[in-house]
């Protein structure tokens, strides 16, 4: 008889949702760039990836009895499962057709058929070097939440988990769109079920993050990663530049870097300015926020949050974090105004608060608020959601250097026609 996963009252089943390593097919995003891989070195990505990830979930996803869940591959093409995958214990089974959440759902009712049971933990390819900590900690958590759910950097998740048949998370979302992680969890707050965030982690999508991958894989001794880093070093981009990758400036404005090029963001430059008339949120938020390298500054009311943003002598926000029922001046208006004002208007605004009726959310919208967050707040969603918002306002900062650049580039090839001629 098939074994399940029973973690104190949570059973469930593994599924690893995986296509069939065809090139032309898989990791196409690998074979678009500068570093593009061929077609047949994307696939071996892929296949690599998968390998890795059967293997480590099979050792590490246990109940604290030492039980195995059911593990379940299911592929788009059945017949394309690695050879490996019936050694370690897999089920391989048809993804069947449709989209992501239609599919998801096909191969959970099937679980729910073979087993019984209702608990499932879903798993992808693209982050197979997840710690194995967090691994072994999915089962546990699960005792304490309805469903759980790990972010990743481009705005989806590298699992999602539920103690029960939780099918309504996933209808309604954008799949394949940054909006992934947010809608989900957007789904979950109105349907009352208890889903909380796991630690984020990293995705494979294009040859920068590969080549992180690689350099996260350089000194593990794990003995399922060595085999992948192995076979991902030979593959992976160079990402240091050389002299003849560096362009060479021809005018004064200097070259625009940052956004195009393989390195973190830098928050280090970034302002957070924090605004709620009650001193002990604008404490919990410094605290959630101390593992950001951002400045932070603070206001206790609307008009205070103005003041500050309006003051030439101190530094313009990157990011507003502000909550809405406030003295002298709302969140609203104080939304209103930052959007309404030309010098201010691109600084993103996130409210902070605890209404979640539908009208104070269209409200919110019409103010121009680029985010909710719903109090109480949970510290990885908050730093999740803070770290994306200054992404979009550092990529804003690089094309408006890029467009500066440009310009001096065409103010200078007109001089030179004009002195030409």
């Amino acid at each position: 008889m098939e074994k399940t996963v029973t973690n104190n009252n949570v059973t469930f089943s593994v599924v690893v949702m995986a296509k069939a390593a065809v090139p032309g097919r898989v990791k196409t995003r690998l074979t678009r760039g500068e570093h593009a891989l061929s077609e047949v070195q994307a696939s071996d990505v892929h296949s690599a990836m998968l390998d890795t990830v059967l293997a480590r979930v099979s050792a590490h996803l246990r109940a604290p009895d030492g039980s195995q869940p059911r593990l379940i591959l299911a592929m788009d093409d059945p017949a394309g499962a690695p050879q490996a995958a019936k050694s370690l214990g897999w089920h391989v089974v048809s993804q069947g057709e449709g989209d992501l959440g239609e599919r998801l759902d096909r191969v959970w009712q099937g679980s729910r058929e073979q087993t019984g049971h209702d608990g499932v933990v879903f798993f992808g390819v693209d982050s197979p070097d997840v710690p194995t900590n967090i691994l072994e900690s999915i089962g546990d958590a699960l005792n304490h939440a309805a469903a759980v759910i790990g972010p990743v950097e481009d705005g989806g998740y590298w699992t999602l988990a539920c103690r029960d048949y939780l099918p309504g998370l996933l209808t309604g979302i954008d799949w394949g769109t940054p909006a992934v992680y947010d809608q989900t969890l957007a789904i979950a707050r109105d349907a009352g079920i208890d889903l909380q965030p796991l630690p984020g982690w990293h995705d494979v999508d294009d040859p920068a993050d590969l080549a992180a991958l690689v350099e996260r894989l350089a000194s593990t001794a794990e003995p399922h990663l060595t085999p992948l880093r192995d076979r991902l070093t030979p593959l992976a981009p160079d990402s240091s530049p050389t002299m003849s990758d560096t362009p060479t400036p021809t005018s004064s404005a200097p070259l625009p870097t940052g956004a195009d090029q393989d390195e973190p963001m830098d928050l280090s430059d970034s302002t957070l300015l924090l605004v709620d008339d009650n001193e002990q949120n604008v404490e919990l938020l410094q605290a959630y926020l101390e593992a950001l390298p951002c400045r932070t500054l603070t206001a206790f009311d609307g008009e205070e949050a103005m003041s500050i943003i309006e003051d030439d002598s101190q530094p313009t926000p990157d990011l507003v974090l502000l909550d809405v029922m406030m003295p002298r001046m709302s969140g609203f208006e104080v939304c209103q105004k930052i959007k309404e004002n030309p010098k201010t208007r691109t600084i993103p605004v996130m409210m902070v608060t605890a209404l979640n009726e539908l009208g104070d959310i269209e409200r919110g919208v019409e103010a121009g608020t680029d985010d909710f967050l719903t109090k109480p707040v949970n510290k990885l969603e908050l730093i999740t959601r803070v770290k994306s918002l200054l992404r979009v306002r550092h990529l804003k900062r690089e094309l408006d250097r890029t467009e500066a650049y440009i310009d001096d580039l065409e103010r200078n090839r007109r001089s030179t026609d004009s002195d030409a001629g």
